[in-house]
């Protein structure tokens, strides 16, 4: 039963009954409490933001991309930490979609993997707008890959895709951040940047930003707002090693 009108409601799920939120966050006071999900027969989604805990964060993760090493406790309280930063930094991010959250993964010093990139590559783009500048850089991408081997593989050298997209973000190949960026771009550790792990950018660029006018505005919020916050947390240590060949 509900409280009496004038009752004084106090402790930590106070605003619950106050303003008839029993539910939230899958919380429950009460037989009277309705959960729409339920009565439809359908599971509810796990809401992702601020008010998230790290429990709900590593659900998430879970549900969308499977079990991986890096889905740990602790990773998700520092992807919370990030949410928190971005809401003192003014920066309006969403984080509940798979792209949403594998770019808040990304930035939060985890290391986007192959499941994430196959989850994104399927996810639909539903603006025609969007589908139009993704297809552009698509040809762009084709261009380069032509140039190198004859064919369309959808795999770019270090070299052509430096050439091709990351010359204007970046001074020179073997400058240290230069290294670092490819490095948080290529998933699977070989020696080419595979279009699908390019994807993952350029969809969260539109899905977060989608004001965004042309071809180049999205490669520069992609870079700006993307792979360069995520490259931060690659160490520098190594780095040259791997890529002295070049």
């Amino acid at each position: 039963m509900p409280p009496h009108p004038k009752q004084v409601i106090y402790g930590d799920r106070a605003l619950d009954l106050a303003f008839d939120f029993g539910g939230i966050a899958g919380g429950a006071v009460g037989e009277t409490d309705f959960d729409l999900a339920t009565f439809f027969g359908e599971k509810a989604p796990i809401r992702i933001s601020t008010l998230s805990s790290e429990c709900m964060v590593h659900e998430r993760l879970l549900n969308l991309f499977g079990e991986d090493p890096q889905f740990t406790m602790e990773m998700a309280l520092i992807m919370k930490e990030t949410m928190l930063a971005d809401l003192v930094g003014n920066r309006k991010e969403e984080y509940m979609s798979a792209v949403g959250i594998a770019l808040l993964f990304d930035r939060s010093g985890g290391k986007l993997t192959a499941k994430m990139a196959d989850v994104i590559e399927k996810a639909e783009v539903k603006s025609v707008h969007a589908q139009q500048l993704i297809e552009e850089v698509r040809q762009i991408w084709n261009e380069w890959d032509i140039q190198e081997d004859k064919q369309v593989d959808g795999l770019l050298k270090f070299h052509s895709f430096y050439n091709g997209f990351m010359a204007p973000y970046f001074g020179c190949f073997k400058c240290r951040d230069t290294l670092k960026a490819l490095k948080a771009i290529n998933m699977d550790n070989d020696d080419y940047i595979d279009w699908n792990e390019f994807l993952v950018y350029l969809k969260w660029a539109m899905h977060q930003y989608p004001s965004i006018n042309d071809v180049d505005e999205l490669l520069s919020v992609a870079f700006r707002k993307g792979i360069i916050p995520a490259m931060q947390d690659e160490l520098s240590g190594g780095s040259r090693e791997y890529f002295k060949k070049y």
